[in-house]
Order: structure tokens, then sequence, then C-alpha cells
């Protein structure tokens, strides 16, 4: 008998448990080369802490088995969970090698699948394709990416995950590892509406986590691959190639290392071109990027300030709001310069108050630009959606929908106008309404949308006034209010001459600004401008038309003039304002009825 007590053995001969079982597992781990693979791989420390775990739970269990004491129960299966490009399917591989190595399973290769690939043509083909899949990683590890897409009522769907279910039983000596590969939320609405054993096989809290990589750390991953390519950056160039990184970590599952390599080919293609400006004989051997190669706009935010000012070249009587956001260029440059974080200072909640047609939506793009160069957002662009957008229709609709077109916004403005209309849906929708409020407020406080978008809520201000009273979590969140007036008499006459022009269509009269003419046609202005509706800009623009089309129907007469004179523009904005008065009247008496 092997350690029979009062016998003794000896000699060269002699079997011992330890013969029997093998050598310790995971002894040597400080020997393997895909561990050590593992630890040059930037992040991952709760992975890294994970396998020393399993490592050390192999060698407890070992030694229990020498003292013939039932092993403590742990399961190689796991979920990896995280965005794109954090080295899941990279590590995957890396785990199944280690655990080889560690001796806990027999040949440590690595079989990796899509989900979407399990799926069969027929009525049992997916439980065959799964099966197949299951055996072929016998004593290795079985990958299945973007296991999330198994969430679905879709009968050949189900039957992957019962066969997984049914084919993973989580007891020692399965040698064999699976593991699930998604993003987490996804992952996480898997696991409850599916087959419940497919959650008690894959416990979300012995999940590997992938967490996005930070600034540094997506540093540390650009120098290591331009080492790889043999390739130099000077300081400035690594400053634009992380600036254009942390403005593309606010889009819509942000690519992580994958972006990384994107940026490097972008920038390797750009360096060719403007070496190719160069003769052949005088082009450098090695490649050393300049700022440029990563973004050829790389100095925007030095010029950020008098780009602002031309933005709002063509909009009138904008001088506050003008102000506000060269402040918030100032304070966002001056952070920066000091290593630190702009967002804490620098608002991306607003609330646009005003009249119609005062330029709230055409603010609401420039200020996506603005952005931009200050370095917020990924992309100058703007999101425009109605509060019908936000709002279900039943009872789980709304949170989805508000979170889609959040996502919509990543990296942009999302601009909700006519936003007070969140306060006048009533009967059922009342509930969908305040959801609708609560999910936004509540989504921005959020790692996935926090400082990654600009929402801006438009509409006039004492509508606007209700709703912020009505919801204080919506007035803390969005205190940031930029006011826009109406335009004066003297704004509109500046509007109409930019619509003219626009048309070709010159106008002495408002280059005189004391002249007779220019009084009489700023008195008919102020006129319009207290008529019940006056539209600002926006009838100032159908004024212009209105002009536009006299001038050119003139022109059938011989007469090719494309100047307008001081008594067409007095007769027709004289019509337009008696027309404008006359609805008012209209309405005025109808409401009377009424």
């Amino acid at each position: 008998m092997l350690d029979e007590p009062n016998i003794k053995f000896t000699g060269p001969h002699l079997f011992t448990k330890s013969d029997i079982l093998g050598e310790c597992p995971g002894l040597k781990m400080q020997d393997s080369k895909h561990w050590k693979k593992l630890q040059m791989l930037t992040g991952l420390e709760e992975v890294k802490k994970s396998l020393l775990y399993l490592s050390e739970l192999a060698k407890t269990n070992y030694e229990r088995e020498l003292l013939e004491l039932p092993p403590i129960d742990f399961t190689f299966n796991r979920l990896f969970l995280g965005p794109p490009g954090t080295g899941k399917s990279v590590v995957a591989k890396l785990y199944g090698q280690i655990l080889a190595e560690m001796g806990v399973l027999s040949k440590g290769h690595v079989v990796v699948k899509n989900a979407t690939a399990l799926i069969g043509k027929y009525i049992g083909w997916s439980e065959a394709n799964t099966t197949a899949a299951l055996e072929e990683a016998k004593g290795g590890v079985l990958v299945i990416d973007e296991a999330y897409t198994l969430a679905s009522d879709d009968i050949y769907r189900k039957a992957i995950v019962t066969t997984l279910v049914g084919g993973i039983q989580n007891v020692p000596g399965e040698d064999r590892c699976v593991i699930l590969i998604g993003y987490e939320d996804k992952m996480r609405k898997l696991l409850e509406d599916a087959n419940p054993g497919l959650a008690r096989r894959f416990p979300m809290e012995d999940a590997f986590l992938f967490k996005g990589y930070s600034i540094p750390q997506l540093k540390s991953i650009l120098q290591a691959k331009l080492d790889e390519y043999k390739i130099s950056a000077n300081d400035k160039a690594m400053k634009a190639a992380l600036d254009v990184l942390e403005k593309a970590r606010s889009k819509l599952n942000f690519g992580n290392g994958g972006e990384v390599e994107n940026l490097i080919t972008r920038a390797k293609s750009n360096c060719l071109a403007r070496l190719m400006e160069i003769p052949l004989e005088s082009r450098p051997k090695v490649w050393s990027l300049e700022p440029q190669d990563f973004d050829p706009e790389y100095n925007r935010v030095d010029s950020a300030t008098t780009k602002l000012k031309a933005l709002f070249a063509d909009v009138v009587d904008c001088e506050p709001i003008i102000a506000k956001f060269e402040q918030y260029q100032i304070v966002s440059k001056a952070m920066k310069s000091r290593d630190l974080d702009p967002h804490l200072l620098v608002p991306t909640t607003f609330v646009f108050k005003g009249p119609p047609g005062t330029g709230k939506t055409t603010t609401a793009r420039k200020i996506a630009q603005v952005y931009y160069d200050m370095g917020f957002l990924s992309a100058p662009e703007v999101v425009e959606c109605s509060v019908t957008d936000l709002i279900g229709s039943y009872v789980g609709q709304t949170g989805p929908k508000t979170i889609k077109a959040l996502e919509r916004g990543l990296g942009k403005v999302l601009f909700i106008d006519e936003a007070y209309r969140f306060a006048q849906h009533d009967g059922s929708s009342d509930s969908f309404a305040s959801d609708a409020i609560s999910e936004l407020v509540d989504s921005l406080t959020k790692p996935k949308f926090m400082g990654k978008i600009i929402v801006i809520l438009a509409g006039y201000e004492d509508e606007m006034n209700s709703l912020l009273q009505m919801n204080p979590g919506l007035a803390s969140r969005f205190s940031e209010e930029v006011i826009f007036k109406l335009i004066s008499p003297a704004g509109c006459i500046t509007v109409l001459q930019k619509k003219l022009r626009d048309q070709g269509i010159e106008f002495p009269i408002a280059d005189t600004k004391n002249g007779h003419e220019f009084g009489k046609l700023e008195n008919i202005m102020h006129t319009l401008s207290n008529t019940k509706g006056w539209g600002n800009a926006r009838d100032v623009e159908t004024l212009g038309k209105m002009i536009s089309r006299k001038i050119f129907a003139k022109m059938t007469d011989g007469n090719n003039s494309m100047v307008c004179d001081a008594a067409l523009a007095l007769e027709t904005t004289e019509d337009f304002s008696k027309e404008r008065q006359a609805r008012t009247d209209v309405g005025a008496s109808l409401s009377h009825y009424i």
C-alpha cells in the first residue's frame, strides 16, 4: 500500500501519491512564456489577478488531494466582458495556454467560434454545430465571440444555449474551458433572459472585466506599436495622437487598442504622402511621424478663438453667446496646459431659451464645431431629435428609446428641440415623459455618456422654465442656460441684407444706418417684431424671399438690375407687416368665439 502507516518503503522504485497525481499545478507559472506575454499587455490587472488566484487554487487542490481531502470547487469557464479592442480574444488564447501549462487542461489549444457561426439553417443543425465545437475544444478552450447575439426568441439560438448548458457541467476533470465574449450590458441581458442554467455555468460575479483603456494606457500601447514598427514620433506628434484618441473615446463602441492601430495606419499614410514631396535620395530611411501625420489640424486649439468668431460672423446680435463660449475655450486650453481635465469646469449640458427664429438650432450646429475644436467631441456634428423620439408608447419602451437617442449623439451634440413638450404630455403618456426625463438625467451621470456628449434642451423661455421647475433633477443637471433675445429691428435689417446677398442682390439701404429710409424700415421692423407670433430671423428670411421674387420677376421686362431700392423694400415690408397683423386679428377673433 502506498504510504501505509507502520510500513516503510524506500528505494528508486517507490511510487508515491505525487508520482500518480503528477507535478503540482501552477508551480511553473514563473517560467511560462504565455504568462510573461500576458504580463506585457497593457492594463488587464483584474484578469492577471484572477489567473494568479486560479493558479493558487489549483495548487491548494493538489495539496488537498494528497491529503485525501475533497477539492475546493471552482470552474475555468468564464465570461470575458468589455468594450471592443481591449484584448478579450488575445487574452482568451493566452488563458487556455496558461491553463495547459498549469496542468489543468490536457492540451491547451484554443477553438474560436463566432456565436452566429453556430446557428444552423435547419432544426437540429444548431445543436450539432455546438456539440461539434464542444468536442473540438476537448482538452483546450472554446471561445464563443459575440455571445450576446444568442439573446433571442429564435429557436435556433435557443438551441445553442440549451446545448451549451447540457454540454458544460462545471465539474472537476471536465478537461475543457468555455469562454463567452461580449459587451457587459448585453451579456447581462443574455444571462437574465436565457436558460437559467447558463447563468449558473457562467456566474457574472466571476467574469473577467476588460475595461476601456485610459489615455496613459493608450499612450503605452501607441508607443509599443511604434517601437514594433521601428517608427519614431516626437513629443508634439505623440500629443497630437493622444488628442485624437481622446476625442475618439467619446464615440459609441470606441475601439481602444484597435483604434490605436487605425490611427497609426492613417499616420503612416499621411507621412508617406508628405515624404513623397521630397526627392527619393533625400528621404529619411527611418520614419519620424509629425503632429500633422496624426491630425492635419492638430493646432486647431490655438486658433479656436479666431474660428469661433468666424463661425458666428453670420449671426446677428449674438455677442453674449460668443463671449460665453470663448470663455469656455480659454478655460479648456488653460486646464489642459496644466494636465487638468477641462470637463470639470466646462459644461456639457445646456438649456437654450428664446423665441422662434433667434438662432437656437443654428447655434447648436456651431457649438458642435466649438466643442470639437476643444477636443470634447469625436465629430463636429449635431444629432437633432424631438421629444417623441425619446418617449415610448407602452411600458418599457421609453428607457431604451432614450438610451438609443443618447447613443446616436455620443461624440456629438444631441439637440432636443421643443423640449418643453416633456411637460405637455397628458393622459397615460405622463409617466412615459417622466420616465424619459429620469432616464436622461440618470444616463448623463454614467461613464458611458458623462463628458462624451453635449446635450442641449431648447424651447421657448416661459415653457422651459415651467419644465425645469417640474423636475429638480433636470434643472440641476441642465444648470447652464443660453438666452436668445429677440433680434433688434436694426439686426433684422442686417439679416435681410445677408439673405438678399445670398441671391446676389445688393441692398444699399442697410448700409445707411442713419438715413431716412433706414429709419422708416427700422420702424416697420419694430412693429413686426412686436406682432404676436413673430418668427425673427425665420420671418426675415421669408421677407427676403418675397423681395427676391419681385426683383427676379422684373428681369423679364429687360431690367437686369440686382439692387433692391428703398421703395421696393419699404413697400414689401409694409405689406408683410399688414399681412402678419391681419393674421393676429383673425386669430384673436376666432379665440373670442371659441
